[in-house]
């Protein structure tokens, strides 16, 4: 007898999730969506560009704070999850800080209160050395 985790019916929930995204938001930025029989029970999207993370984590209404800021091979990786239809979606972007310096910005200003500011910084300045990986961005205020 086949094992469960390893049949297309175990990823049914993920085929579901990815399906409501489609209905709910279908005029969003597209993502190379990702679902294995390894983890049957989860999505992971990659998006197109650290500010297709913005877009999303607003449509999805993810608090800024779950927004987390990495590292990935000297480039910053953006990340959130969120719950679609009870499965865990993890939407994320790897990006250029100095292509894309007022997403990054923008992202730190919402965390601080500044819900619709966004400014140019230079991203040569250190200001996304001390953060954490896989910690949500702080910024105080």
């Amino acid at each position: 007898m086949p094992d469960p985790t390893q049949t297309m019916r175990a990823q049914q929930p993920a085929i579901f999730a990815m399906a409501a995204l489609v209905e709910a938001h279908p005029q969003m930025p597209g993502a190379y969506m990702v679902l294995s029989q390894h983890e049957p029970e989860a999505v992971s999207a990659l998006l197109p560009g650290l500010a297709t993370v913005e877009v999303w984590r607003e449509a999805l209404c993810v608090a800024p704070e779950q927004v987390a800021l990495s590292d990935l091979n000297g480039d910053p990786l953006v990340e959130f999850t969120a719950l679609v239809a009870g499965v865990p979606v993890r939407m994320w972007a790897v990006g250029d800080p100095l292509a894309e310096p007022v997403v990054l910005c923008h992202a730190a200003e919402l965390r601080a209160g500044h819900p619709h500011a966004a400014h140019e910084v230079d991203a040569s300045d250190g200001a996304f050395a001390a953060l954490a990986p896989g910690r949500p961005v702080q910024v105080s205020a």
